[in-house]
């Protein structure tokens, strides 16, 4: 959602300075301060009550506005299971998401033991 904040947004004409993100035409006072809470508040989980609440709004006024149309699809959740595997999805491990990085799933692969 950070990248459709006003703050790096840019006049149509205007070139964007990044490529791909962090730049859009989109200005909405409302969303820029919702994202901005998000920001400044400490990182979002699901049991953040008021971190959820605002993505919430946040994610309303977006369902909206349609500020952008996915013209691509990229599927990018991996699920883990503990069938053959142990420390795959751990919680409260900081590399339990729903696409490991590369560099996080080689961290992952090393730390996995057999189910025996």
């Amino acid at each position: 959602m950070k990248d459709l904040h006003s703050k790096w947004g840019r006049p149509i004409g205007e070139k964007c300075p990044f490529a791909g993100s962090l730049c859009s035409r989109y200005n909405n006072p409302e969303f820029d301060q919702l994202v901005d809470q998000m920001e400044a508040s400490p990182a979002g989980t699901p049991d953040s009550p008021t971190y959820v609440a605002l993505a919430n709004k946040a994610l309303d006024i977006y369902l909206r506005d349609m500020p952008e149309i996915m013209l691509t699809e990229e599927l990018h959740v991996v699920t883990f299971n503990d069938t053959y595997w142990k420390g795959l999805a751990e919680r409260g491990r900081p590399l339990r998401r729903p696409l490991p990085p590369v560099g996080s799933l080689a961290l992952i692969i090393h730390k996995i033991q057999p189910v025996k």
